[in-house]
């Protein structure tokens, strides 16, 4: 018996169906794709100081701009979270400072229809922490070496003196926020968390919280990207008190010199007592 050589043709209704079908999928992927471009940007928490990179930007030459090198972070899945109170302690206990880096900062203090402002630098490396106090006139005022439970402190052109077991901390003697206080504050004196792009580049945890056994609110703007601030509030009565912004940051380790005491040896060099 024969068969037939005519070809089987394929119901039009069949290729109209398959039409749509594909004009469906298109459609769905561009809305989705949308969607997609609007959410916020996953927040990733910095490495531990060991894995951290380096930068190698040098401050600005006004000392006006705020700027920070990113470190490189090691090659590893990032953590996306969303920012909320419920997370908040969790996500500042994750930040880590670096292990060395070089900063500056500009204190600011308000009051009545006045106010004053100061900067102060800060170099670490090697468990030491050198803070350079300059006062209201652009000044140094006071040099603060502090490490392995001590500090060395001295004014410029005089000797220095120890302090051991120190109570000095390297925030305390600079009027610098410590946000890991933050980690000890109760729940309810945690007020708000949230991610900010400050500036439009800095990707942050902004957090405001109360000042137990005071009127003040405390704002701070932790970096996700070094795990340092970038700035910090004070406000009493909707007014604010106290602010500290930083000013430039430079990941790269300071050198030999900026630990150098008045005798010339290095702090960290100098025999326990």
């Amino acid at each position: 018996m024969r068969r037939s050589s005519r070809k089987r043709k394929i119901n039009p209704v069949f290729w109209a169906g398959l039409v749509t079908l594909l004009a469906l999928v298109v459609s769905v992927g561009y809305v989705f794709s949308r969607l997609s471009d609007s959410h916020p940007p996953d927040i990733v928490l910095p490495a531990p100081p060991e894995a951290s990179g380096l930068g190698s930007a040098p401050p600005p030459s006004d000392g006006a701009a705020v700027t920070t090198n990113t470190p490189t972070l090691p090659p590893s899945a990032p953590v996306p979270v969303d920012i909320s109170l419920d997370n908040a302690k969790q996500i500042v206990e994750a930040l880590f400072r670096p292990a060395q880096y070089q900063a500056e900062w500009q204190v600011e203090w308000f009051w009545g229809t006045g106010s004053g402002a100061a900067k102060r630098q800060v170099f670490v490396r090697d468990g030491y922490t050198k803070t350079e106090v300059y006062d209201t006139t652009g000044a140094l005022r006071e040099n603060h070496i502090t490490g392995d439970g001590r500090s060395f402190i001295w004014s410029p052109g005089s000797a220095y003196w120890q302090s051991v077991e120190s109570a000095f901390t390297p925030d305390s003697v600079g009027a610098l926020p410590t946000f890991e206080n933050i980690l000890t504050l109760a729940d309810e004196d945690l007020l708000t968390a949230e991610y900010e792009l400050r500036d439009g580049v800095l990707p942050c945890i902004r957090l405001s919280c109360r000042v137990p056994g005071s009127q003040y609110i405390d704002i701070y703007w932790l970096s996700l990207d070094d795990g340092l601030p970038v700035l910090m509030e004070r406000e009493a009565d909707g007014e604010t008190a106290f602010r500290c912004t930083r000013l430039w940051l430079d990941l790269t380790a300071p050198t030999d010199d900026v630990f150098r005491l008045p005798d010339n040896r290095l702090a960290m060099e100098v025999p326990l007592p």
